[in-house]
């Protein structure tokens, strides 16, 4: 189903958001990810027709939040980085994802050695910091932070008169 809704709605999705500025839609592309999280975590106690039902509707917010924030991050990555060291900021930032993604098999299983609450809470813990961490700092706005190319958590810049 994901792979069919990828496939099938990306482009339209992504022009939708087009409007949205980059740390925004970062930010909130956490929310669809926290649904699903508590979905999958909430199926199993269900009949078995609902707990499909529920698979179902968490497998689509997986994916809307997937379609949200690949292409935005893909697209700060490189609009971040300074011409002549491109290719090393999108170097970094596929390792991060590769580092990621061969720890994630080892981290989920002990936390489910743990118990199912622990990966799940875990999951719904880095969706809330997310939103946090990318909030931009006050004073700031993360419209005028995307316009200039600003990272949220930079530090603010004071110019000199």
């Amino acid at each position: 189903m994901n792979t069919v809704l990828v496939a099938g709605t990306q482009t339209v999705f992504s022009r939708l958001l087009d409007r949205v500025p980059a740390p925004t839609t970062l930010r909130l592309s956490a929310l669809p990810w926290a649904l699903c999280f508590v979905g999958l975590w909430a199926a199993p106690v269900s009949a078995p027709a609902v707990a499909m039902a529920v698979v179902g509707a968490a497998t689509v917010c997986f994916t809307a939040a997937e379609m949200a924030h690949a292409p935005v991050m893909s697209a700060l990555v490189g609009r971040l980085a300074p011409r002549a060291a491109r290719g090393r900021y999108f170097a970094l930032h596929q390792l991060s994802w590769s580092v990621a993604t061969a720890l994630a098999p080892t981290v989920f299983t002990w936390l489910l050695r743990l118990g199912a609450g622990w990966l799940w809470t875990a999951l719904l813990a880095a969706c809330l910091a997310s939103t946090v961490l990318l909030r931009p700092p006050r004073g700031r706005t993360a419209e005028g932070d995307a316009r200039a190319g600003v990272l949220p958590g930079d530090p603010v810049q004071v110019r000199e008169r």
